[in-house]
């Protein structure tokens, strides 16, 4: 499992919590950039993207109130380019 997140605490705060996982990490990355994710080392080494890999999201803003207008477009197209690399599941 990755942990992507780009706050700096919570990605220190999760890697204690994730430490005991062998097939677990938490990285600093800003998950709006896909690329980021996907081009890190660690998540390469970890990864086996031959093989079906399951996505989740949380883009609930915890301390920052909604924008008035949602922005769906880029949250799709993030997904998107997640999932790029991924084999269909057959």
């Amino acid at each position: 499992m990755v942990y992507a997140d780009n706050d700096p605490v919570a990605v220190t705060q999760s890697r204690p919590l994730l430490r005991d996982g062998p097939a677990t990490v938490a990285i600093d990355a800003d998950p709006r950039r896909p690329t980021g994710i996907l081009d890190n080392a660690t998540v390469r080494s970890l990864l086996d993207f031959d093989q079906p890999i399951g996505t989740a999201h949380d883009r609930r803003p915890a301390l920052h109130p909604r924008p008035r207008q949602p922005r769906r477009l880029p949250r799709l197209t993030s997904a998107r380019k997640l999932l790029h690399p991924v084999p269909p599941q057959r």
